[in-house]
């Protein structure tokens, strides 16, 4: 065992509690820990110069540990830590660093001597209290049942019964319950430091009852200090001080331990190994040896046992002894293998400097000679291994022991592991154990903290004493105690850690070594261990800053040649100095020989500062020794590339930043290190974003075939806020030649012998060198484009958009005309005219005309003039500029866009263009004669009349300028337009409201139907205007219809024209105006010589001026007009009462010869309308009369529709008469009549009149009726309505014009009349024999039903 070996382990904290709090400095007493009576400070022991008891020797000890518990389950996943009022559980899943379950518990008194336990399977977890009470945890902390050992007896009066440790537990474990009796198997067993047993068997998952207890006083009656059970052997150990013969040599009972075995019924335990029960039988002689023994403190009591614990296997035992010793044990026998004594023990005196105890610190102030008798004693013992215990001290020092007969070692190393605090221990589980750690310290300045006990203490106790005693019986001031001065109570801060102790290989400890940053420790590692030192030094370079220093204690020590270069090209220095000389020590790295070693297969991967020059051959023949296709050379030879370039761009920072002078001080490590780690294009487009114009000229100038190929790229992130006018010089310009000119040019750089080699080996790396393709002119002009429209887009500055442009067109891209022009435009609308959001894109999608309303939008008409000069001028010119003749038209079409409804801006700019004027607004006389023109045609409102006056006024007389042909023809359109307006002026009198353009298209239309529509338009609206045209206005009317014909239709005839005006004065409405067309029709059909026509002009009403255009209308060509205006008049009356039907008779007494059939016709209507308004009382509009194709179907609603209407047989006949039913004579209209009326008669119940209607059939012999004639024949009442000879006759007539379908049925309503007579008959008839009457009767009854049923 002594062969061991020292263990590698790590100390990591799982977790930590801090507490913060004010409180007074209070020792532990002994007497609130114990049943006697004696104070801190034993008066007996101090006279008697002994030391503490063994009993008060445990309470101290115990009290000296961290307050708080812990209990680890079985398996060591799940560990509980039992604070002051809080129980939490952890999981091993995440280290123990959150907290897996929590619960409050009361506040204990004492709470070091709590106890805790885990069940056998992790499920249940008991813990006790000083008071008795014992609470059942499950896994989550969360509580599952209480029970209490003993009642406690609390006084409704006086003051509270405090507890002792007495009655706390010197052990408390789980067992299987020994019965079985029920599903659950835990029996939870507490001891108690008086020897007194207690069990209680779970009986359900949140509850526990009491089952049995016991007692071991008779063997301990003074204490037990410890009790564990050993679940190998199923046995109970018990460690106390146990009375018992000085001379007995069994080395368990000499030391206090016995084993107990569990029985399954009283008295439950029994004790292992044969003893002899006189031993302990408690006479008279035997208590006063036990008191003797209590006052005396023999050393045989010295000896007994505070803790145990069991090894992994359960075979042996440690246990460590009030003296200080410890001791190891066979098991089950109690055999006693080793005893050490405190000071055999392997480094037990060593002290701990962060030993921190408080109640320890402050005893030793209160004393001239620190007195510490236990500062070295062990504190906690448990097993690590089979071989070796761990043991903690008071004073926090932790040791791993062999087990072994002379220990001398330690074998976690030289010294002890030291902590703040004597710590708990638990036994290994897998690789590490736990410890349990308070650290206690002032917050402040510890020496304003002392409290009155300290005071007390530093003075003498004896004098302090005897003063108190003579001032309470003399009550002298004299002997009174000093005032005791209150000062603030002292913050404490104490913390709580658990620490897990695990054993690790070496290369894990080599690691955390580094990671605690104990370099000179890891690298003794790794010489002992031949570890890999360069991971130290890899370390310590990447924590210290870069100098030149450094790469000479670290980088240069570390072996691994990728590494270094990657450092070497990853970190960038603090300063210029150290960033040049780390990149010149990556540089030689990769010189030329280092490739030809790694070619050759020499290098083993290690990083070569220099390599031997032993070859002694030539550059070239160094060259041809390197292995181009050997991967490592390649990457070689690219990491050189890399810090050529690093360097190169830190020459270009250097001048970037203001040259060699001032380079330390501006130098930036960030700023150098962004601009090296960017390609060489980004780093470009970053200070071109950034307006850097300087830095940009330096790296075009030191780096322009890196960047050549993307120029136009780069200048275009220049910042669209930026005014172009700010880095015009890198803008690209075309030169007289026609050649496009970017940057000057720059002398190439000489290439290092690494780029000949990366040339054939990388065709990547072969683009580098790749030619610059030329730019044409057609990509500068896309570029001006799209910059000038992205500059718009984003920044939304008009300005410097068109600034750009205007710099294009200096530098000779005139293709950018256009997009100027443009710009233009949207900077007048913008900046003046304020068009809230317009944007280049907008104004593209525009027309031209929109634009000009856009220009102008704002205008009012006091500035109309002036913005038209100063916003639409230049914008037309502008487009004349890029299209030929595009000024008139846009003009022209925005005039016109005016004109539609008002012409009064328009005036304003032919006002403006007046010839007097010194600069007019149009120039052109050509241009201003045609706008004019177009102008007054496209208007649409007919009250514009003084405006288009004011423009023709506007305009060139003839003569004012040179005479030409175009000229002539555009005063002859002038004239025409002229001719036109008067037209509109003359129609205006007649509400007639056309515009000139639609005059003009009427007088261009040939089509003679159009000049009808117009010309009876024109009268039509003159009969509806109000207050109506008088005669004379008529006639007027005539004149200005024949001066149009003659003006603008001069190939329409004249008779038509007349025709027309007369259709007017019939369709007039007046009766005045229509009477006065009588003077333009012939009389009679015979009246058609010219002499008649000219007697007609002679005796007409209208005056001699009109007397030669008065035209005579034929007699049938003036019947047509007066039916038809006749018509009108009918179809428009609502009834016969209406005034328009009075003009309609008016019409038609216009025809001399009253029996003209057509005249004839419209007056039988107007009677038919007469009739059915006012005798049939029914509401037919008389136009529904007239195109009604079924006149009998108005005879139909005069008989239904109409109250009583059957029975008025004349007005009916009347009303077929003046209808003029077609295809129907009279006869025939009347027979019908006749039937209908019947028929209604016969539905309503007027059978006199039906009669009557029959015999005005039967006497006219029309063949209508049957129905009738049938339905009055077998009508029966009360008193007959006709006789027999009447009522045969009509059957018999309904006989003769039923049609032949209809014969049977009226032949059985003859039979049934017949049969009905008979009856009669019968009855006036006495027969003699009355059976034959009967019979007959039987038989007319039979033909009865015959006749009825068919």
């Amino acid at each position: 065992m002594e062969s061991q070996s020292t263990i590698l382990y790590e100390l990591v904290c799982c977790a930590e509690w801090i507490q913060e709090k004010e409180e007074a400095i209070q020792f532990p007493s002994i007497s609130t820990c114990t049943s006697g009576v004696f104070s801190y400070v034993n008066p007996t022991a101090f006279f008697r110069n002994k030391p503490l008891s063994p009993s008060e020797t445990a309470v101290w000890i115990n009290s000296l540990g961290p307050p708080w518990q812990y209990a680890v389950t079985s398996d060591g996943k799940i560990i509980a830590v039992l604070q002051d009022t809080i129980l939490e559980t952890r999981s091993s899943k995440d280290n123990f660093v959150s907290v897996l379950g929590k619960s409050h518990v009361p506040k204990d008194e004492f709470p070091n001597f709590r106890k805790m336990a885990w069940s056998k399977d992790s499920s249940l977890l008991a813990v006790s209290f000083t008071n008795g009470l014992i609470v059942v945890f499950d896994i989550m902390a969360s509580q599952m049942c209480s029970v209490r050992r003993f009642e406690t007896v609390i006084p409704s009066e006086g003051p509270k019964i405090p507890f002792s440790i007495d009655y706390s537990l010197a052990g408390m474990f789980f067992v299987d319950e020994r019965l079985k009796k029920t599903p659950y198997c835990s029996e939870v067993i507490s001891v108690d430091r008086r020897g007194c047993v207690k069990s209680f068997r779970q009986t359900s998952t949140d509850e526990m009852e009491f089952h049995h207890e016991a007692s071991f006083k008779q063997y301990y009656p003074s204490e037990v200090t410890d009790v564990q059970y050993s679940e190998s052997h199923k046995i109970i150990l018990v460690a106390g001080n146990l009375i018992q013969d000085s001379n007995s040599q069994v080395p368990n009972w000499r030391h206090g331990i016995t084993a107990w075995r569990l029985l399954l019924d009283s008295p439950y335990y029994r004790i292992l190994f044969a003893v002899d029960g006189e031993n302990f039988k408690m006479d008279a002689k035997r208590l006063w040896k036990i008191a003797f023994m209590l006052t005396s403190s023999t050393s045989l009591e010295h000896e007994s046992i505070l803790k145990m614990s069991f090894s992994p296997n359960g075979n042996q035992m440690a246990a460590i002894h009030v003296s200080g010793a410890i001791s190891i044990w066979q098991l089950p026998s109690l055999k006693l293998i080793f005893i050490w004594p405190l000071k055999s023990l392997f480094q037990y005196n060593v002290s701990n400097p962060r030993f921190n105890c408080k109640w320890r610190n402050f005893f030793n102030q209160s004393q001239t000679r620190p007195m510490d008798p236990l500062i070295f004693h062990p504190y906690d013992v448990n097993w690590w291994s089979d071989e070796s215990i761990i043991v903690s001290r008071v004073n926090g020092c932790l040791t791993l022991i062999p087990v072994c007969d002379c220990p001398s070692k330690n074998l976690l190393g030289d010294s002890p592991e030291l902590f703040e605090s004597a710590v708990r221990t638990s036994p290994r589980y897998e690789k590490n154990f736990f410890a349990l750690e308070s650290e206690i310290r002032y917050k402040g300045d510890s020496s304003e903290n002392y409290t009155v006990v300290e005071a007390n203490l530093r003075g003498s106790w004896v004098k302090n004493l005897t003063q108190e005693a003579l001032f309470w019986v003399t009550d002298m001031e004299r002997f009174r105690p000093p005032r005791k001065n209150k000062k603030k109570l002292p913050t404490w801060i104490q913390s709580y850690r658990i620490f897990t102790v695990r054993n690790i290989t070496p290369q894990e400890l080599f690691y955390r070594k580094i990671e605690q940053e104990e370099y000179g420790e890891a690298i003794d590692l790794a010489k002992i261990y031949k570890l890999d030192a360069d991971l130290v030094y890899q370390r310590q370079w990447t924590k210290t800053p870069v100098s030149v220093h450094s790469i000479k204690d670290f980088l240069a020590k570390i072996t691994k040649r990728n590494w270094v270069l990657r450092e070497c090209l990853d970190r960038v220095p603090d300063t210029i100095d150290a960033a040049r000389e780390l990149l010149q020590f990556g540089l030689k790295g990769t010189d030329l020989t280092v490739a030809v070693l790694i070619s050759q297969g020499k290098d083993k991967g290690k990083f070569i500062l220099w390599a031997p020059d032993d070859l002694d051959i030539a550059k070239e023949e160094y060259l041809s020794l390197v292995d181009v296709n050997n991967a490592e050379v390649i990457r070689l030879l690219r990491y050189r590339k890399r810090f050529l370039h690093f360097i190169d761009m830190l020459n270009t920072y250097e001048l970037i930043v203001g040259g060699p002078r001032v380079v330390e001080e501006n130098y930036n490590s960030k700023s150098y290190g962004a601009l090296r780690s960017r390609n060489t294009v980004e780093s470009a487009i970053e200070m071109a974003r950034s307006c850097d114009t300087n830095g940009l000229k330096i790296l075009l100038t030191n780096h322009w075939n890196d960047i050549s190929l993307h120029y136009m790229d780069i200048i275009s992130s220049f910042p669209e806020t930026w005014s172009p006018h700010d880095y015009k010089d890198f803008l690209p310009e075309i030169n007289e030649n026609e050649n496009v000119v970017l940057w000057p040019d720059v002398e190439s750089k000489d290439m290092d012998w690494c780029e000949a080699f990366l040339l054939k080996a990388d065709t990547s790396f072969n683009q580098t060198y790749a030619e610059n393709s030329e730019v044409t002119r057609e990509e500068v002009y896309v570029w001006y484009y799209r910059r000038i429209q992205e500059i718009e887009s984003l920044s939304g500055i008009i300005n410097y958009a068109l600034d750009l442009g205007l710099l294009g067109l200096e530098r000779n891209v005139l293709e950018l005309q256009s997009l100027v022009h443009d710009l233009q435009t949207l900077e007048t609308l913008v900046y003046e005219v304020q068009i809230e959001n317009m944007t280049l894109g907008k104004l593209k999608v525009l027309s031209y005309l929109e634009r000009i309303q856009l220009l102008l939008s704002k205008s009012t008409d006091e500035s109309f003039v002036s913005d038209f000069r100063y916003y639409v001028l230049p914008f037309v010119s502008n487009c004349e500029d890029n299209e030929e003749g595009s000024s008139y038209t846009l003009l022209n079409e925005y005039m016109t866009s005016l004109c539609s409804s008002d012409l009064s801006l328009v005036l304003k700019i032919f006002e403006a263009s007046k010839r007097s004027d010194f600069d007019p607004l149009i120039p052109d006389l050509k241009d201003l004669m045609l706008l004019a023109h177009n102008c007054i045609y496209k208007c649409e409102n007919f009250e514009q009349t003084e405006n288009v006056m004011a423009i023709l006024g506007c305009l060139p007389e003839r003569g004012f300028e040179k005479k030409s042909p175009s000229m002539e023809n555009l005063h002859h359109l002038i004239d025409n337009l002229e001719v036109h307006f008067s037209t509109v002026q003359l129609l205006q009198k007649y509400f007639v409201h056309l515009t000139v353009e639609s005059i003009k298209q009427v007088s261009r239309n040939e089509d003679k139907a159009s000049i009808e529509d117009f010309l009876v338009n024109i009268c039509r609206s003159a009969s509806r205007m109000h207050p109506p045209l008088k005669i004379n206005d008529w006639k007027i009317l005539l004149y200005d219809i024949l001066e149009l014909r003659k003006k603008l239709f001069n190939k329409f005839e004249m008779e038509r024209s007349f025709e027309i005006y007369v259709t007017g004065l019939l369709k007039s409405g007046s009766s005045e105006i229509i009477k006065l067309a009588k003077n333009f029709l012939e009389k009679s059909p015979s009246a058609n010589d010219s002499n008649l026509s000219q007697k007609s002009r002679n005796i007409s009403e209208y005056s001699a001026s009109f007397s030669l255009y008065l035209h005579i209308i034929p007699y049938e060509q003036g019947l047509d007009m007066i039916i038809d205006s006749a018509q009108m008049y009918f179809d428009s009356s609502s009834n016969y009462s209406d005034p328009d039907m009075e003009l309609c008779k008016i019409c038609l007494n216009l025809v001399e010869n009253p029996k003209e059939p057509r005249v004839a016709f419209m007056f039988d209507l107007m009677d038919a309308v007469k009739l059915m308004n006012k005798d049939f009382r029914l509401n037919i509009l008389p136009h529904a009369v007239r195109i009604c194709e079924d006149k009998m179907n108005l005879i139909h609603q005069a008989i239904q529709k109409s109250k009583g209407g059957y029975k008025k047989i004349q007005q009916l006949l009347k009303l077929v008469l003046f209808l003029h039913i077609e295809g129907m004579s009279m006869e025939e209209a009347e027979s019908i009549v006749l039937e209908m009326a019947g028929n209604t008669a016969m539905l309503n119940g007027d059978m006199k009149l039906g009669i009557q209607i029959c015999h005005t059939i039967m006497a006219r012999e029309y063949p209508t009726g049957w129905a009738i004639f049938t339905n009055l024949a077998k009508f029966q009442s009360d008193t007959p309505i006709m006789d027999a000879d009447t009522n045969s006759s009509f059957i018999n007539y309904a006989l003769l014009i039923c049609p032949d379908s209809e014969i049977l049925t009226v032949l059985n309503v003859k039979y049934l009349i017949e049969i009905d007579s008979l009856e009669s008959r019968l009855q006036d008839l006495t027969p003699s024999d009355s059976s034959a009457l009967d019979a007959i009767k039987l038989r007319i009854k039979r033909l009865r039903t015959l006749y009825t049923t068919n």
